[in-house]
């Protein structure tokens, strides 16, 4: 909010040059939509920690909604020069499953934007499997990773692994927490294998409810 109103006042310079303008402007629509992300973010956790989300289930191919998150973030990853890939476990008639899609999108477009914001060099792939009777969705990067010991905190709500990331790299600390939630409404769970240094794999783990 200090950098919308801020660099909103600065706009008012009548000498202002051209590039100066732009460039403030895209700073004013940068940190509007952190704080549009922070408010849904409150709201979600708000929503979720009082036991008011519902799971509403229906059929939907799994394929379909990963290309679509896709689709989303491969826009972001191209201004991030950060190489996005989908890998697909199933047909599309086989990965046809009951579930609720608008929670499954929430905990894909957390972790993908997770994936992101700590990925400035290598890539990032997203794919699934059937392992054991059940989907198992991967997000995997190769950005800074997080040490073993701190895996845990990561999603607790309003927690990181580290307090500077917050300042370097924005956020209130409850994508992951929103994820893992979401989740566990759909009756699964998320796990983390990660190496400082050498990047992150979140793995979710959903029931195979064939449609």
């Amino acid at each position: 909010m200090n950098a919308i109103v801020g660099f909103t006042d600065f706009l008012k310079e009548p000498e202002l040059k051209k590039e100066t303008r732009i460039k403030y402007i895209n700073i004013i629509q940068n940190s509007a939509n952190q704080l549009l992300q922070i408010i849904e973010d409150i709201l979600e956790i708000s929503k979720l920690g009082t036991k008011q989300a519902k799971v509403k289930e229906k059929l939907v191919c799994l394929n379909e909604i990963l290309l679509e998150q896709f689709s989303i973030f491969s826009i972001k990853a191209e201004e991030n020069s950060t190489p996005l890939s989908l890998k697909n476990g199933l047909s599309d008639e086989k990965s046809i499953i009951l579930t609720d899609v608008t929670k499954l999108n929430k905990i894909i477009s957390n972790l993908l934007d997770n994936a992101l914001k700590f990925t400035s060099i290598g890539s990032i792939e997203l794919g699934y499997n059937i392992i054991e009777g059940k989907i198992k969705i991967y997000i995997k990067d190769t950005g800074i990773g997080i040490e073993p010991e701190k895996q845990e905190i990561v999603f607790v709500r309003f927690s990181q692994e580290d307090k500077k990331l917050s300042r370097n790299f924005g956020g209130l600390g409850l994508g992951l927490s929103i994820a893992k939630e979401n989740a566990k409404l759909l009756g699964g769970n998320i796990t983390l294998e990660s190496e400082k240094g050498k990047g992150s794999t979140f793995f979710v783990t959903l029931p195979y409810k064939k449609g």
